[in-house]
């Protein structure tokens, strides 16, 4: 089964990221990435990813549909036209060891999702209003957050195409 590396880089810092991320990746494998694992970056800028395409042995850069503004969107028009793993990363992340552990349990079915958080963003929204402006009438009390919920940072998700229809529920 193949592995897919899936990103989307439209402005300069996602450009610049992504990048990073690349380089980050091929020095983990010593400039020779795995065979089977191919990236894909959705970008409007794809002059600054013309030199990576001669380290990868797959290397894409489809042009964008501008119905791809959410990681969800994405993933599903990713996995309506492909087969296999696929680990759609944030640019603002980059691997710090081999992924081959993670694309294995994907392809056995286990979605991933990059860490979990400690709070929900809801709560943290309502503890960090002390931030706010001082001209801001709504921060009348500092809510203190839940001592722990149940919510994944979807930074990096992983999935195989038989779990496109869960995509529909996010």
């Amino acid at each position: 089964m193949p592995n897919y590396l899936l990103f989307q880089a439209n402005s300069k810092q996602q450009v610049a990221e992504c990048r990073h991320f690349l380089l980050k990746y091929l020095a983990l494998y010593n400039l020779k990435p795995p065979a089977d694992t191919t990236a894909v970056i959705y970008t409007n800028d794809p002059g600054a990813f013309e030199s990576f395409g001669n380290f990868f042995t797959r290397f894409e850069m489809p042009a964008a549909a501008s119905d791809l503004s959410t990681k969800t969107r994405a993933l599903q028009h990713f996995l309506q036209q492909h087969a296999g793993a696929v680990l759609y990363c944030d640019t603002a992340t980059y691997p710090m060891q081999p992924l081959e552990h993670l694309f294995a349990d994907i392809e056995k079915g286990t979605p991933y999702l990059h860490s979990p958080h400690r709070y929900a963003e809801t709560e943290l929204d309502k503890a960090l209003r002390f931030f706010t402006p001082p001209r801001d009438k709504t921060a009348t009390a500092v809510a203190t957050p839940a001592a722990r919920v149940n919510v994944w940072h979807a930074a990096v998700v992983g999935l195989n195409d038989r779990a496109k229809m869960r995509l529909r529920n996010w």
